[in-house]
């Protein structure tokens, strides 16, 4: 008896939930989290390319001053995917999704 009571209860309490979103408002409570986590994803590409690119800037450094040690392969290596990792958070406005401008400012 108490397991038809909870099942009826549970009913009641989704169906009248349920009524008082429509199916666009769902959508936006379930991609409001997804936005969020694109913005992060986004800061951490900007800073994981910097850090790329102030790390090939040190290791051709070290090429400089020991060519034998490093090879110039890895810092260009780490411009190229510095560069990359820079320009991914902005591929959506390159291709002409507009809303991706105001994503990040």
């Amino acid at each position: 008896m108490k397991k038809l009571v909870f099942i009826i209860c549970i009913f009641l309490i989704t169906s009248t939930y349920a009524d008082s979103l429509s199916l666009g408002d769902m959508a936006d409570w379930v991609m409001g989290p997804v936005n969020g986590l694109g913005k992060v994803l986004g800061y951490i590409c900007l800073i994981g390319g910097i850090g790329m690119i102030l790390g090939a800037f040190l290791q051709y450094k070290a090429h400089r001053d020991n060519p034998s040690q490093v090879r110039l392969t890895t810092p260009v290596f780490l411009l190229v995917v510095g560069v990359i990792l820079i320009i991914l958070p902005f591929v959506g406005i390159l291709v002409g999704y507009k809303s991706a401008l105001i994503a990040y400012y």
